[in-house]
C-alpha cells in the first residue's frame, strides 16, 4: 500500500525496490536468488536466440545497473578513462556487478586500450569470484 511506503525510510524503500528488480532478473534468467541455474544451463550456455524472458532480464539488469550507478544510459558506455565498463568492473572484484553488466548486455569481448579484457584484470588481481562469473 502506498501509505505504508510513506512511513518507511527511503533507504528501506530503495533496498526493497532493488531486491524486487534482482528477483525479477533472476526469474528471467532462470536462476534462483543465490544465482544457481534452475534449468542446469547458465544464461550463456545456449546459442539460441534470446527469449522474451532473457530480453526482459537484460532490461531488468540494465535498470539495476543504473540504480547502482554502474551505468548512466547503456551497457556500452565507457568510464572517464575510456575503458569499457566491463573491463573496469573486472579490476574492481565485485562479481555481482560483473554479472549485472553482462546480463545488461555489455560486450564480453571488450578490452581496454592496451588490449586487456575484464578476465585479465580479474585474474591478475586475484578476484576469483569475478573470474568465475566471467568464464561461466
Amino acid at each position: 500500500d502506498a501509505r505504508d511506503l510513506e512511513k518507511e525510510p527511503m533507504n528501506v524503500v530503495r533496498r526493497r525496490a532493488l531486491a524486487e528488480l534482482h528477483r525479477r532478473l533472476k526469474d528471467a534468467q532462470g536462476r534462483d536468488l543465490e544465482g544457481h541455474s534452475k534449468t542446469g544451463l547458465g544464461p550463456s550456455a545456449s546459442k539460441e536466440p534470446r527469449t522474451k524472458n532473457q530480453t526482459e532480464g537484460a532490461s531488468e539488469a540494465l535498470e539495476l545497473c543504473k540504480e547502482l550507478g554502474l551505468v548512466v544510459k547503456s551497457a556500452d558506455e565507457t568510464n572517464e578513462d575510456g575503458e569499457p565498463l566491463l573491463v573496469a568492473a573486472g579490476s574492481g572484484g565485485n562479481a555481482w556487478s560483473l554479472e549485472l553488466l553482462v546480463a545488461a548486455g555489455c560486450d564480453m569481448g571488450s578490452s581496454s586500450k592496451d588490449g586487456w579484457a575484464s578476465q585479465h584484470w580479474a585474474s591478475l588481481l586475484g578476484h576469483v569470484g569475478s573470474v568465475a562469473c566471467l568464464v561461466e
